[in-house]
């Protein structure tokens, strides 16, 4: 009987040795999976960084675009008025009989 204590003993702590190495072997992994967790949230994090950057520049590269035209548009706004003006000024009849008999002939297709 002692014999065979002994022998179910002897054979439990090798099956707890086969439990243990097993454990053992699941711990690695799951380090090994958090190290690729790890990095895998420093990548995302940087891609973000890169993102929100190119947000900002996008932003601003826009703003500058928008102030540029609404400068230019406002420009030529103005400049068309002052030439509807001027035009508006000029009495082309009257100044047609300004114009010498010899030139009129000229204008004449």
């Amino acid at each position: 009987q002692v014999e065979r204590a002994s022998n179910a003993l002897r054979d439990g702590a090798a099956a707890m040795e086969v439990i243990n190495n097993r454990f053992d072997k699941i711990e690695r992994q799951v380090l090994q999976l958090q190290g690729y967790h790890a990095k895998l949230n420093s990548k995302v994090a940087a891609a973000m960084n890169s993102f929100s950057r190119l947000d900002e520049t996008m932003e601003e590269r826009s703003n500058t675009v928008f102030s540029a035209i609404t400068s230019g548009v406002g420009g030529l706004t103005s400049a068309l008025e002052d030439m509807l003006y001027e035009l508006e000024g000029v009495d082309l009849k009257r100044e047609v009989n300004k114009l010498p008999k010899a030139v009129i002939v000229l204008t004449i297709p």
